[in-house]
């Protein structure tokens, strides 16, 4: 029986040759692009996922994810690429695993003053630079500490002083959420400062359970004003039930300025704040126009004007003081402005945004800019 002959498996030398010097090429292309290519950049995002922030800090951690993600596609040959790593709902500790794990370069953190002061501590122990959202409590504007805030003045003060010149409130009553209390009880320190008067009674504890004591209170006392340093939500209905009682004055901080307090509150009465985030934003902006193209509805535009700004801040420090958490240390001490939304504006000595403060007012349902603060 004959011998059945295979076939020579091989290749022509010379086009052997030409697929390895392809596969070289592609390699060292690989290698190019990987050691000349945009550099991954971890960047923490730690918000409050319990208490009264916690619906704001959803919104504005969104915002943050949309911000780095703009800004990667905005800043494209800017050899960087920023890397979100969100830890919010871990517990502290392992939350600060998490980011020293990861080699983050910052943490992009918020809603509430009241958690930044808690989580401030343990960055500030692990030398990790955050850029707080939305903290504006005057407690936390500390030089040399880790902390550099977008968040702006807190406004109190000019609240108080805008309530003074509407007259009334001269004997007001004063709610105030405890759960937040680094903030809420400063912002009524500032308030009754700007005012001249201090309230005839503060009511300081969960919202969610005072308010029948609320409505018993505003149905004995002889109150002419009433000031809120609450959440959003809890504003918009202390503020109804109020109206529904009585006609009379009321300022809120600006925790409680937001479409949800409008709606909740109802067009039956009229309040003021003072906010270092306007209620209205120029639409023409990339960043929002980039949003517009990607999703159906916004986020609240102060969550968006804040968020965006953090984003910024850290943007700038990465590009003049490298990667890693020294360089971008380093980076946020030598700013000394923020590109935002509405504009450029200068850092103070803690490395704070001044922002500028604006009159709101609660009318018909709807929050309305009144123009900047002392014009």
């Amino acid at each position: 029986m004959p011998k059945l002959r295979l076939p020579k498996l091989g290749m022509n030398p010379r086009l052997l040759r030409h697929v390895l010097g392809g596969l070289l090429v592609l390699s060292l292309v690989f290698m190019a692009w990987r050691l000349m290519g945009p550099k991954d950049v971890v960047v923490a995002l730690w918000f409050e996922d319990k208490g009264g922030g916690a619906a704001l800090s959803r919104e504005v951690q969104q915002s943050t994810l949309f911000a780095l993600e703009y800004f990667n596609l905005a800043r494209r040959g800017w050899g960087y690429r920023l890397r979100p790593l969100v830890v919010t709902g871990k517990d502290d500790r392992e939350a600060l695993e998490a980011i020293r794990g990861a080699n983050a370069s910052a943490v992009i953190c918020g809603a509430t003053s009241g958690f930044v002061a808690r989580i401030l501590p343990l960055l500030n122990q692990a030398k990790v630079p955050a850029i707080a959202t939305n903290a504006n409590a005057p407690s936390l504007a500390v030089e040399g500490d880790v902390l550099y805030r977008y968040s702006g003045p807190s406004g109190a003060l000019e609240a108080g002083e805008l309530a003074r010149d509407l007259g009334g409130f001269q004997r007001y009553l004063a709610v105030i959420d405890g759960s937040n209390s680094v903030y809420s009880r400063g912002q009524l320190e500032g308030f009754a400062k700007g005012l001249g008067r201090d309230p005839v009674r503060v009511m300081e504890g969960d919202p969610g359970v005072m308010f029948e004591r609320f409505r018993k209170e505003l149905m004995v006392g002889d109150y002419d004003g009433l000031y809120l340093a609450l959440p959003a939500y809890y504003t918009g209905i202390y503020l109804n039930m109020a109206w529904s009682l009585r006609d009379m004055g009321a300022v809120t901080s600006g925790w409680g300025v937001s479409s949800v307090s409008a709606a909740l509150a109802g067009p039956n009465g009229t309040a003021w704040s003072v906010v270092f985030s306007p209620v209205e934003l120029d639409m023409g902006h990339p960043f929002l126009r980039f949003l517009k193209g990607r999703i159906a509805g916004l986020p609240v535009l102060p969550a968006l004007d804040s968020a965006y700004g953090a984003v910024s801040m850290l943007a700038d420090a990465l590009s003049s003081g490298g990667p890693g958490p020294q360089g971008v240390l380093r980076g946020l001490q030598g700013l000394r402005t923020v590109r935002a939304l509405r504009g450029d504006y200068p850092l103070d000595a803690a490395g704070d945004a001044m922002l500028p403060l604006h009159r709101v007012i609660l009318e018909d349902g709807v929050w309305r800019d009144r123009g900047v603060a002392g014009r």
